[in-house]
């Protein structure tokens, strides 16, 4: 199961999931994707971690989560963020810091 609360993503170990992000520019108009930028999202135990637990890239907004990415961490909350890296290597943070709770299951 897959549920979104603001920036809050909450998982299902091990399920299958898809996340599409929605970019706007500063003045609130529709960003679409360029040809070279990228979408980096890491989650982290912590921010102070020098690992990520997951990372996932996308050139067109859409992220992918397969059993494997989450089945093998623990129950818990974990911190993310999502980074756009345009192709003239400019970087925003277009999702802050935020949850992302990998959710029970029962096996």
């Amino acid at each position: 199961m897959l549920l979104i609360n603001g920036s809050t993503i909450m998982l299902t170990r091990g399920d299958t999931a898809t996340i599409i992000v929605g970019l706007t520019t500063e003045d609130g108009s529709a960003y679409s994707m360029q040809e070279g930028d990228v979408l980096k999202l890491a989650a982290k135990k912590s921010v102070r971690c020098a690992d990520a637990v997951i990372e996932k890239e996308s050139t067109d907004g859409v992220f992918e989560f397969a059993p494997e990415d989450t089945e093998g961490l623990a129950f818990g909350d974990y911190k993310y963020d999502i980074q756009l890296t345009t192709a003239g290597g400019d970087v925003y943070t277009v999702v802050p810091v935020s949850t992302f709770r990998v959710m029970e299951e029962i096996a």
